[in-house]
């Protein structure tokens, strides 16, 4: 009777030691995912911002053959906003 309620025993805490580990890997894995789709936001941010500025550099540019003078002013003050930034 001792050597059954010692086995039985010793496999309980064998179980329920494994159910503990495997619910904290699963939350280290859903803090994992977490940070992995925060990175994807700040990127897709990046991305958007990149995006702008090309478009504004094409116009920059295109305007520049027809109206260099106002061009280069703004392209100017483009430069102290970035410097006071």
């Amino acid at each position: 009777m001792k050597k059954t309620f010692l086995l039985y025993f010793t496999l309980m805490l064998i179980f329920s030691c494994n159910k503990k580990e495997s619910k904290k890997s699963i939350t280290e894995d859903e803090i994992e995912y977490k940070h992995h789709m925060e990175i994807h936001k700040e990127m897709d941010k990046v991305g958007n911002e990149i995006e702008k500025f090309n478009k504004e550099l094409t116009n920059l540019y295109s305007n520049s053959e027809k109206k260099p003078d106002k061009i280069i002013s703004k392209a100017d003050s483009l430069l102290k906003l970035n410097e006071i930034e």
